[in-house]
């Protein structure tokens, strides 16, 4: 498995919160384009098809709380 670079680990953990993607690119000060790049490289490095996947298993791997 490829890791997860520290902004895309910040944004799983901010999805295990409950933030949409409008929420999270305002937050993080980047484009709704640049979200959803970052969501489509995390379900790639771990192998998942959703945001709820991703988080699932981010949370079974120790990777987010």
């Amino acid at each position: 498995m490829e890791p997860l670079t520290r902004k895309e680990l910040n944004i799983l953990q901010l999805l295990a919160e409950g933030y949409s993607n409008t929420a999270l690119s305002e937050k993080l000060f980047v484009s709704d384009s640049t979200v959803r790049t970052h969501l489509r490289n995390i379900n790639m490095k771990l192998d998942t098809k959703s945001r709820m996947q991703a988080v699932h298993y981010g949370r079974l791997m120790g990777l987010i709380r």
